[in-house]
């Protein structure tokens, strides 16, 4: 009886040929993918719906299925390879695209950072008047941005215009929020410094009648 032939899996056909062995019948994996991308319904659907059982004639329609380099079958095997090659997927483009965004994203941060911290250092203030892109006078922390930007370009590509204008790291409440940590992290140092010996804190100082200094502590 002819039936079909394992040994077809282990020619160039491996990569595509199916069989059904409730249907008895063979099809082509690309072609029933993606062969609706480029041809009407109309089109054979022997390869595809109803699948392919004349066996006396295996190789030879194998063959005309598979057709010249620009054949349907081949167009439609290329997008089978381009869906299986993982790094070429859609996934792996979000996932690239999105270590970017947070490599760009650390940079705006570290940015702000070393300018507020810069800022505290000195005890200056950290907004101005007029803090629009057209202002002579932005205040010291857009200001430093745009400075520390000038001479790093790769800072720059990522910071104030360049930046997404929802994330760009410049807003007061992101100052204010990048002061408080220092804030925090500066007490927890000192105590981690002090090592859970006594401390004191100097709050206001007056003199007594005796003209001597009390200490509030």
């Amino acid at each position: 009886m002819r039936q079909f032939s394992p040994g077809w899996f282990k020619d160039s056909h491996s990569r595509w040929l199916e069989y059904s062995v409730k249907k008895d019948a063979a099809f082509c994996l690309c072609c029933y993918l993606f062969k609706n991308d480029y041809v009407h319904s109309s089109t054979s659907d022997s390869f595809t719906k109803i699948g392919f059982k004349a066996w006396n004639k295996g190789p030879e329609r194998l063959g005309l299925h598979v057709g010249e380099v620009n054949s349907l079958h081949h167009k439609c095997f290329n997008k089978m390879l381009d869906l299986s090659n993982q790094s070429q997927s859609i996934q792996a483009a979000f996932e690239k695209q999105s270590e970017k965004q947070k490599s760009e994203y650390r940079i705006r941060l570290n940015a702000s950072i070393d300018v507020a911290r810069f800022l505290l250092d000195f005890g200056l203030s950290f907004r101005g008047h007029d803090e629009s892109e057209s202002s002579k006078n932005k205040g010291f922390f857009i200001g430093l941005l745009e400075w520390l930007g000038n001479r790093l370009p790769d800072v720059d590509r990522v910071i104030l215009k360049h930046a997404p204008k929802n994330d760009m790291m410049t807003s007061p409440k992101i100052q204010k929020d990048i002061a408080s940590a220092c804030a925090q992290e500066t007490v927890k140092a000192i105590i981690d410094d002090l090592d859970g010996d006594y401390f004191g804190i100097l709050v206001d100082e007056s003199k007594d009648i005796s003209h001597l200094m009390s200490l509030v502590n």
